[in-house]
């Protein structure tokens, strides 16, 4: 057979009495047929329950649906229980013990136990009566702690108790029960707590330190009663101590107490009427403070002391240069170490100078390592503002000048230094004749004797205006009015370059160079080789330069009149 379609029941199987077994068939097959059929759940299941209480072997037949068959045989063997019973008798009243278990009379009571071959045992213990009456009596009383009673002539200790079994006519129990209560023989506390230092009256006698206290004494029943004391001390007072001293001729020691310990709140009475944990503007001397807590406990310090040395320091100091520069200052020279100084209640600092400061009035306030302060009173001076004025902007035909005169106020004697110079007559003069040949800012810087300055700026604003004016006709007629035929310019224009007049065939008549302009000398009299020329329409071309350098030509006709 192939492994998948061999059977395998396993081992034979072990069950006890009363309890069932199942039966297990292995492999992959269809069909199942189990002999004998009698004592199982099915005959044709692989898994049957088996509930016969007899030996027995079972055959399976197992098939497949292919026609493959195996057989496999299995053999199931019970085991035996034991059933045991045990018949007791007791008097009234009593009980039997069994298996750590009271049992009274009339009690049937089964008991399960695992037999040698595994399976329970079972023992039924049944417990009649034996018609007698057993009895019981509990004996109380008390003897002192640690002592002891006798009764029936055994001794019972305090606090102990005694069973005495008899036997009565009826031959039942009688037992008695001796029950000794423990009298006095107790212990009482309680706790006391004082001041250190303090003493209290404990058992007869003052005592002063920490520890217990006991003493015996008799009670009601004429026991011993022993009552403990436990004494402490409060938590202790501790002070601690900051001490300022006085300040030279000023009287504002000061002392504060800090308390460590002992129970809030807390008192302070100081030796002169002060209360309070601190006081204040205080003159040198001896102090006393008595510091009382809330359990009435005290702790007094005295504390002492002196004035604090005086220190040595000088000053010097430097004016501001000029208005507005905050060039000012202010030097502290000390022997002394420590020394922290502050200037108008700002920040206290270790440097000894202060700079950048402005004219004014300064508080200076120097500080020692004792935190004593003296103060001193100072003035810096600041030279006035020097003001200078000129007009924002000035504006002129190129050419033409114009005065620039700067008005100063607050001082005399001043030197004045203008830039650029270009254009100007004279630099250093208060009022100058600017004529710049283009748009330019002046600056005037005055300075006085001391180097300080002031600035002003001006705008010299140039129009650039390129023309000459010529005439449009001339009448050379010797009556003294329009005889010359000339070139009119303004400032602008520096000089004539060229000047040449043409007749109506192109030959030239007339011809100047480099002049200035509006000079009649340099004009056309009307006249060709010394002769008048003929009335009529004639050009003219020139060049002409201006004060800027700029070169322009200019070309036109004009009418020559008789």
């Amino acid at each position: 057979l192939l492994p998948q379609y061999t059977l395998d029941l396993g081992p034979d199987v072990e069950v006890c009495a009363g309890e069932t077994a199942s039966l297990n068939a292995s492999g992959n097959f269809d069909s199942y047929v189990w002999t004998p059929a009698a004592y199982l759940s099915c005959s044709n299941c692989p898994n049957p329950q088996l509930t016969a209480e007899v030996d027995t072997s079972f055959i399976l037949v197992a098939g497949t649906n292919s026609g493959c068959y195996s057989v496999d045989t299995i053999s199931v063997n019970f085991l035996d229980t034991q059933l045991v019973y045990f018949d007791t008798s007791v008097c009234a009243g009593s009980f039997v013990v069994y298996n750590g278990q009271q049992l009274p009379p009339g009690s049937v009571t089964p008991f399960v136990f695992a037999g040698a071959n595994g399976c329970d045992s079972t023992v039924v213990v049944q417990v009649a009566e034996a018609g007698g009456q057993g009895s019981f009596e509990q004996v109380d009383t008390a003897a002192c702690a640690g002592s002891s009673i006798v009764y029936d002539g055994q001794a019972v200790l305090a606090g102990d108790s005694l069973f005495l079994n008899y036997t009565n006519v009826a031959g039942c129990d009688s037992v008695i029960l001796v029950v000794v209560q423990a009298l006095g023989a107790d212990t009482t506390e309680e706790s006391v707590q004082i001041c250190q230092g303090d003493s209290i009256f404990i058992h007869g006698g003052w005592v002063f330190d920490e520890g217990d206290y006991a003493a015996v004494f008799p009670d009601v029943h004429g026991c011993d009663s022993t009552h403990v004391v436990h004494l402490s001390f409060f938590d202790p007072i501790q002070l601690g101590v900051n001490v300022q001293g006085s300040c030279p001729d000023q009287d504002n020691g000061s002392i504060e107490v800090t308390v460590f310990g002992g129970t809030a709140p807390f008192t302070y009475v100081w030796s002169n009427g002060s209360t309070g944990a601190k006081i204040s503007d205080l003159p040198p001397g001896s102090y006393t403070v008595t510091v009382t807590d809330a359990n009435g406990c005290q702790s007094v310090l005295t504390v002492s002391f002196e004035e604090y040395p005086l220190i040595s320091y000088d000053y010097a100091w430097g004016d501001v240069s000029c208005h507005g520069e905050g060039d000012g200052w202010i030097s502290i020279q000390s022997p002394d170490a420590g020394l922290t100084y502050s200037l108008n209640g700002g920040p206290f600092q270790s440097d000894t100078l202060f700079e950048g400061l402005s004219g004014g009035e300064y508080a200076l306030t120097i500080q020692d390592a004792n935190g004593c302060v003296y103060e001193e009173n100072l003035s810096l001076s600041e030279p006035p503002p020097i003001v200078v004025s000129l007009p924002a902007e000035v504006s002129i035909d190129l050419g033409e000048s114009t005065i620039l005169n700067g008005e100063v106020f607050g001082q005399d004697t001043l030197i004045y230094t203008w830039t650029p110079v270009d254009g100007l007559d004279c630099p250093y003069c208060p009022e100058v004749v600017a004529q710049p040949l283009e748009t330019t800012t002046y600056q005037l810087v005055v300075t006085d004797l001391n180097g300080c300055t002031a600035t002003a700026y001006t705008l010299v604003q140039v129009n650039t205006n390129y023309s000459v004016f010529i005439p449009t006709a001339f009448s050379p007629n010797g009556d003294g009015l329009n005889d010359v035929f000339l070139l009119f310019g303004s400032t602008a224009v520096e000089e004539v370059l060229l000047f040449r007049i043409f007749d109506r065939w192109g030959d030239f008549v007339y011809e100047a160079y480099n002049f200035a302009p509006n000079m009649p000398e340099f004009g056309w009299d009307g006249t060709y080789r010394g002769k008048a020329a003929d009335p009529g329409i004639y050009t003219y071309f020139a060049s002409v330069r201006f004060v800027d350098g700029t070169e322009q030509v200019f070309k036109g006709q004009v009418h020559l009149v008789r």
